[in-house]
């Protein structure tokens, strides 16, 4: 990139499409799951024309995401009608935004919904699971049991889908 001169003018986006199970719930290198270790995935972004450097971003955003982030880090405005997936560039840049709502989908028959602090896994052939992230950020304890209970403390949106689910 240097000996041709674009390393100054380059947008470079390193990532993955999923994570690794490295025996966590009994799995190895499997994928089959919407547990923690198979869904976290690594982003480095590159930027050489931005000022920030170093930010983290502590707010959960999915894959889906990046295209939408990556048009705005471009400055693209004309953006495809049926775009999928919301930019997270305000959070690169420093502007809070509302607590997002991630969807993860193994199969039609298994799949999650998270945000920050908790998380929903169906399994349609078995018993919902349900994780508190913050206090048990293995995935260890499900409160699924206790589901009615803690409503009011999850996220609505979250508490929307998952009763949307359960409902049907």
């Amino acid at each position: 990139m240097e000996e041709n001169n674009l390393s100054k003018n380059t947008l470079i986006i390193i990532s993955s499409d999923h994570g690794e199970s490295l025996g966590e719930h009994n799995s190895f290198f499997d994928h089959s799951n919407c547990y923690e270790s198979d869904l976290k995935i690594p982003l480095i972004i590159y930027n050489p024309k931005s000022h920030i450097k170093n930010k983290r971003i502590t707010q959960q955003i999915s894959n889906i995401d990046f295209y939408p982030t990556i048009l705005d880090i471009l400055k693209i405005t004309d953006k495809p009608v049926d775009l999928i997936g919301k930019s997270f560039y305000n959070l690169i840049i420093g502007i809070y935004q509302k607590e997002r709502v991630a969807w993860s989908i193994l199969n039609k028959n298994y799949f999650s919904y998270r945000t920050n602090d908790w998380k929903i896994i169906f399994d349609l052939k078995g018993t919902p699971q349900l994780y508190n992230l913050k206090s048990d950020p293995n995935e260890l304890n499900n409160l699924f049991e206790n589901y009615s209970s803690l409503k009011s403390k999850m996220n609505p949106d979250l508490v929307k889908q998952i009763d949307k689910v359960l409902s049907e």
